[in-house]
């Protein structure tokens, strides 16, 4: 967003020097810059959205597309729209003033995208090296599902009830996931997989432990069976994520 509010500011404000002078290039650059920055703010937005929609309904990691690629696809959507406008409004224009402005405004479209294709590339690059740590953190962590496995032979010996061990290794669970999104440093993959989860479960952060619980048993299991089968699943890691998240080469 910051980046997008700079090359705005600095497109509406060279624009609005060509086309009114002082006080037209001041102007310029205020709704430049705001119109930058709410524009990188979608384009981010779409990003995100686009790739934990085709993550949640695409099941198949043939169709997995970072949030950095669907955010540059969009980006280039914008782009290439921007171009085309101004072209089509050179055609009319005989105002050398207006001509300018005009072949400047492509000059800054061509800038801002290139601008907006390294920030991006240099994320996806971030992403393919930070997040298989993640992924080994959520498993080997303090909290993470190994030890989630351990721990829960401990509850045992020490006479918990399969109900408060089911309690207390979903919450575990919940606390390593959190810690994890905290660990990454790019906010779209972390908008990818808040999207994703909200697509499937409601929640950003994932399923619940009554979603849990109330989907064994539909699934035909006893209240002790469903509590074991909540301890197993803080056990083990998603498939599905560790495959969207860190694409098998």
């Amino acid at each position: 967003m910051l980046v997008g509010g700079i090359m705005g500011g600095l497109m509406g404000g060279t624009l609005g020097y060509i086309r009114g002078g002082a006080e037209g290039m001041v102007y310029g650059a205020l709704f430049g810059a705001a119109t930058g920055a709410v524009g990188a703010a979608v384009i981010f937005g779409l990003g995100a959205v686009t790739s934990g929609v085709v993550w949640t309904y695409c099941s198949s990691s043939m169709f997995w597309i970072s949030p950095q690629i669907a955010a540059w696809a969009w980006g280039s959507a914008f782009a290439a729209y921007g171009i085309y406008d101004a072209k089509e409004k050179l055609k009319q224009a005989y105002d050398k003033n207006e001509i300018l402005a005009l072949e400047v405004e492509m000059i800054f479209i061509y800038a801002t995208w290139a601008v907006g294709t390294y920030k991006l590339g240099k994320s996806h690059l971030i992403d393919r090296e930070i997040l298989p740590k993640v992924r080994a953190h959520y498993d080997e962590g303090p909290k993470g599902t190994n030890r989630i496995k351990q721990i829960n032979e401990d509850w045992k010996s020490q006479g918990y009830s399969v109900k408060q061990r089911s309690e207390m290794a979903y919450e575990m669970r919940r606390q390593n996931m959190l810690e994890c999104r905290e660990l990454m440093t790019e906010e779209l993959s972390l908008r990818q997989i808040q999207v994703r989860e909200f697509l499937k479960y409601g929640n950003s952060e994932g399923a619940t432990y009554e979603q849990l619980y109330t989907k064994a048993i539909q699934d035909g299991k006893t209240p002790e069976q469903a509590y074991e089968s909540i301890i197993e699943s803080s056990c083990r890691s998603n498939k599905s994520v560790t495959t969207h998240l860190i694409p098998q080469k």
